[in-house]
């Protein structure tokens, strides 16, 4: 009788392979899907952050048309205008100052680093984007549009008028 005894005592201890595959299997599933949770946590800081760049670089624009003597220098279309001479290594008067500035925002939103070297721009914040400065009666109005990661088109509309009264 001694004898099944202890066979019943081997057969109880430690783990069969069925169960250790199966322990296995279930940490596999839980690690693949905790690096899915990750993979999309990092994408939505990321559209996040963009939108946080933008929102500043709205902001900037606006305290720059608002507090500028000829805010009409700094309409622009869209037209990502890279070329304009450096007002940070010469003069400038206030029209090239404008340009130079239009310039260094494009840099920062889709600029190439071969054209925006003058702006020490080493890279862009969007991939595809365009920044629209338009004007409607005293208002100035602001638009960055920029594609995100999922694809979708994001865009931030700001509208702002001058500190200095009409001519």
């Amino acid at each position: 009788m001694r004898y099944p005894l202890s066979n019943r005592r081997l057969a109880c201890l430690g783990f069969s392979l069925i169960e250790l595959l199966l322990a296995l299997a279930i940490s596999a599933t839980a690690l693949l899907g905790f690096a899915q949770l990750q993979q999309r946590n990092l994408s939505i800081e990321r559209e996040l952050m963009n939108s946080l760049h933008a929102h500043l670089l709205v902001s900037e624009i606006s305290a720059t048309l608002r507090s500028s003597s000829h805010p009409e220098y700094y309409l622009s279309s869209g037209n990502n205008s890279f070329s304009a001479s450096n007002c940070l290594q010469k003069v400038c008067n206030p029209k090239e100052f404008a340009r130079f500035q239009l310039a260094s925002w494009n840099c920062r939103i889709v600029g190439e680093a071969s054209l925006c070297r003058n702006f020490d721009v080493a890279k862009p914040l969007f991939a595809h984007a365009t920044l629209n400065i338009g004007q409607s009666g005293q208002y100035f109005l602001i638009q960055l549009e920029w594609q995100a990661l999922s694809g979708k088109k994001k865009m931030i509309t700001a509208q702002t008028t001058t500190m200095y009264d009409e001519r």
